[in-house]
């Protein structure tokens, strides 16, 4: 593992990149419910994470997405229940597609 970390490292300085360890993480992907799974030896100076956030979406080590949908869930109720309490408020339909 260091190996091909350090292989990164060579082809980020050719190419005249830096490599910022102090954000740099690593996730392992595995497959759901697999047993036995050797854990593999850490990369000195990186933090290993079992959930990240790439582009704004965020994964866990199974590739799972559960983690996203279930956040995107709460704000999607807590927008509804917002226009909910708006109506009920006597706001005009029309306004509530402005909000």
């Amino acid at each position: 593992m260091e190996a091909e970390f350090a292989s990164v490292q060579s082809w980020a300085r050719d190419n005249k990149l830096q490599i910022n360890l102090a954000k740099t993480k690593e996730i392992v992907i595995t497959r759901c419910g697999r047993r036995g799974f050797m854990q593999l030896p850490l990369i000195p100076g990186v933090a290993r994470e079992n959930l990240v956030k790439l582009i704004g979406v965020t994964a866990n080590s199974h590739l799972s997405f559960a983690d996203y949908v279930h956040k995107l869930q709460i704000v999607a109720r807590q927008k509804l229940n917002l226009l909910q309490q708006l109506k009920r408020q006597g706001l005009d339909s029309s306004c509530l597609d402005v909000v």
